[in-house]
């Protein structure tokens, strides 16, 4: 009998002929191997990427052609050929065309929502990279592919993933393996299990992200389905967008902000909090009338559930969902309760498992070796190392290179032939960082400013730019600066069949003499549109300054007019004071707003009278 996952059976319904032939396995087959996952290393990227640049413009991952090498570096940054990069080193499957990448990502805008309930709420839960979320859906359903049509007999490192379950296997047929989550077993057996008499119920509380779900299942009633005694989802914005975490966990390690997205969000964490407790409250009588109470609740949404005053869940009670979960929604809910009940069933090659135990045996016995012999070389006195003067031209040439004077170091060269400019420096050299710079051409490049340098070790010298230190990088691959690596590229354009710029020495491009001068152009070009637009914004601050100042003139000539205007009902008195009878009766004609005028303007004009006979005097 092969793998018959594609057959479920459930906990409730082993029949009794079965559960009579089960017994325990003394060692769990997961624990003879460990399971070796494959690393996409930093390496493999970049010997992909330098099989990509080639010099006849073509892109390999997607198998397309370009007629210039900027169109070539435009698709480079595209989601396209990114994803067909991740679907070759993590799918291991061929690369597909850009009308079929589009169709998958419009297909993947529904299929990461939650349940049908919550999609009001979808708008605010933090959204993940398009690319990683459809590679790693990609790769679940490629290996639950895997898992339930493969017709090879399962051995031991396969069921690494299985290691929360406790397993059984058939008295008669001992390759047939039966696992059951160790949670189950662990207040009851398996007989205990199938019994059916009276209320039975689990119950499943999930919190995380600013999303909750709960539910009371009765077990007797769900046969065909899930059926429901109690149930509750919510959401609410709690997660800071892009930055992700809880809005509580950054106030606790930078300080509490006062945005108004923080605000919102700690207000929700309040509400939210109040509405589990409150739910957690009302459903009392049936969680502890639960068989299970299962939880999962990371990090700090934990004190959310557990340790607060009248808390009704603790950790005697309760049981973590032994497997990976996803979004907390109605769904999920039904599908961790079915993965919960449904038994593993597997066959496992006995003989490879003892295959593997007989050369785990055989390496534990070397290692045992192995520690023994290095124990007793231990004891034996080691003759102290000869300790080998460095040579003092290197030296000195090291101190000049790091002066970074080109003319001062091109001299020295000249006149001491015999240093190591083109290969390894001396592994004597305790001082110097030769993990990161071996040769005379790394500790230039590493530098910095020394572009001329560099060129004159490549051309005059030889320097080998192929040359790779402890880390795998080549001397272009550690150039600071822009300029350093200007200087292998118009070495490599000048000298194309010394060495092999772009497989070993890791130079991605030629850069010609019209290249160089098209890029100083557009610099210049750049400089110049900078140089523009700062006149442009001085000539628009000079015309509004003018403006302003217009205004302020026009304001205050319109303010002299109204004063003048004033003065006018006071002209034809040209009388000093003490007049005639006429303007005394005049004035019992005045208002009282237009005698308080006229006092003011004959007190204004006995003080002009006074200070005109002071100045004659």
């Amino acid at each position: 009998m092969n793998n018959n996952n594609n057959r479920s059976l459930c906990i409730f319904d082993i029949p009794t002929e079965l559960l009579k032939q089960l017994e325990p396995v003394e060692k769990a087959p997961e624990a003879v191997l460990t399971e070796q996952a494959t690393q996409v290393t930093v390496n493999a990227l970049e010997r992909l990427q330098i099989q990509q640049e080639d010099a006849e413009l073509t892109c390999r991952t997607c198998q397309l052609s370009f007629l210039s090498r900027e169109e070539q570096r435009s698709h480079y940054n595209t989601d396209w050929h990114r994803y067909n990069i991740k679907r070759k080193l993590v799918l291991d499957a061929a690369p597909i065309s850009f009308e079929e990448f589009e169709r998958l990502l419009g297909d993947l805008t529904e299929s990461i929502s939650g349940s049908e309930e919550e999609e009001e709420g979808e708008e605010e839960e933090q959204e993940q990279d398009k690319i990683n979320a459809l590679v790693s859906r990609q790769k679940e359903e490629q290996n639950e592919q895997q898992d339930s049509t493969s017709d090879q007999p399962i051995i031991a490192s396969q069921l690494k993933k299985y290691s929360a379950l406790s397993w059984f296997r058939h008295k008669e047929n001992k390759s047939l393996h039966y696992g059951i989550y160790h949670h189950l077993l662990a207040s009851s057996s398996l007989a205990a299990l199938r019994k059916s008499e009276g209320k039975r119920y689990w119950t499943i509380f999930m919190l995380g992200g600013g999303h909750f779900a709960a539910c009371v299942i009765d077990v007797n009633a769900s046969i065909s389905d899930v059926k429901f005694a109690e149930h509750k989802t919510i959401h609410r914005y709690t997660t800071r967008r892009k930055q992700g975490g809880s809005q509580s966990a950054n106030d606790n390690a930078r300080g509490k902000a006062n945005s108004a997205g923080a605000q919102i969000r700690r207000y929700n964490e309040q509400m939210l909090q109040q509405e589990v407790r409150q739910i957690v409250s009302q459903w009392r009588e049936k969680i502890q009338a639960s068989e299970f109470v299962f939880v999962h609740a990371p990090s700090n949404n934990r004190n959310v559930l557990f340790g607060y005053d009248g808390a009704i869940l603790n950790a005697d009670n309760t049981k973590s969902i032994p497997f990976v979960t996803r979004r907390p929604t109605l769904n999920e809910l039904k599908r961790v309760y079915g993965e919960l009940v449904t038994v593993k069933v597997i066959e496992v090659d006995e003989k490879a498992i003892q295959e593997q135990r007989r050369v785990m045996e055989e390496e534990k016995v070397k290692r045992q070796q192995s520690s023994v012999k290095k124990t007793q070389d231990q004891k034996v006195p080691k003759k102290q190392p000869e300790v080998v003067s460095v040579d003092p031209a290197v030296e000195k040439l090291i101190n000049t290179v790091k002066q970074n004077k080109t003319a001062v170091t091109i001299s020295y060269i000249e006149k001491h032939k015999d240093l190591p400019i083109s290969g390894l420096l001396p592994k004597n050299l305790a001082r110097e960082d030769l993990r990161h710079n071996p040769t005379l051409l790394h500790m230039v490049a590493a530098m910095g400013g020394a572009g001329d340098l560099v060129s004159e070790l490549l051309r005059k010298y030889n320097a080998d730019p192929t040359i790779v230190n402890n880390l795998g990088k080549t001397a272009y691959e550690v150039s600071k600066d822009k300029e350093t690596r200007n200087a292998f590229r118009r070495c490599m354009c000048d000298l194309p069949d010394k060495w092999k710029w772009l497989e070993e020495a890791r130079v991605p491009s030629p850069l010609t003499k019209e290249q160089e001068e098209e890029q100083i152009n557009k610099e210049k070009k750049k400089l110049e549109r900078e140089q523009e637009k700062k006149r442009l914004l001085e000539l628009e601050r000079a015309k509004m300054e003018a403006k302003r100042e217009a205004k302020e003139e026009q304001l205050r000539q319109q303010k002299q007019r109204e004063q003048a205007k004033d003065k006018q009902p006071f002209a034809s008195v040209q009388k000093t004071l003490g007049g005639s009878n006429n303007t005394v009766s005049d004035m019992a004609n005045m208002s009282p707003e237009a005698r308080m005028r006229l006092e003011r303007e004959k007190r204004a004009r006995a003080a002009e009278e006074r200070m005109k006979r002071f100045a004659t005097k």
